[in-house]
């Protein structure tokens, strides 16, 4: 276990077989938060990856390249990675190779091995803006409280509304006993 109470070593377990038995794969460091490993099929292609998370928000990452050797990817501590069918997708939170804190990099993962010995890459960056628009819709009940009507409203829908909101159309308060 590490110094936070988190998993420090990865195992290679098979059902049926005791934990303990399983061979070790990847081991941290006591100081790490946590540590990590998965092998995946991302859209036909296969990953295997591992993790060191050094404190809650920095991390370091191996990936599996030719052979069944690992190598670093070369990122900041504080990018998350992650792939998309052949590319490894890399979302930024401190500005890193000309590119801003807070951009999405597609990088070219396939052949991996020419991809992080070379550490050519062609990338992509992505900026998304979202815009919300309100447009107000008066509704019946708020518009006898304003007593206007919108122009928009059809002539007979306004005339309704007119007498809907009259004050002789409200039902009566009942007596007391």
């Amino acid at each position: 276990m590490t110094d936070s109470g988190y998993p420090r070593t990865v195992r290679e377990w098979k059902r049926g077989t005791p934990v303990a038995e399983a061979p070790l794969v990847f081991e941290g460091a006591a100081a790490d938060v946590s540590v990590g490993g998965s092998a995946y099929l991302d859209r036909g292609c296969r990953y295997e990856m591992r993790v060191r998370s050094l404190t809650f928000y920095t991390s370091s990452h191996e990936i599996a390249v030719d052979g069944g050797a690992f190598a670093p990817v070369e990122v900041p501590a504080d990018a998350n990675v992650g792939t998309f069918s052949d590319q490894l997708v890399i979302s930024l939170r401190s500005a890193w190779l000309g590119h801003e804190a807070g951009s999405l990099t597609l990088t070219l993962a396939l052949p991996l091995t020419l991809a992080l010995a070379l550490t050519l890459t062609l990338t992509l960056t992505l900026t998304l803006t979202l815009t919300l628009t309100l447009t107000p819709t008066l509704t019946r009940r708020a518009a006898c409280s304003l007593r206007r009507w919108p122009a928009s409203w059809p002539r007979r829908t306004r005339r309704r509304a007119a007498r809907c909101c009259s004050p002789s159309s409200r039902p009566r308060p009942r007596a007391r006993c």
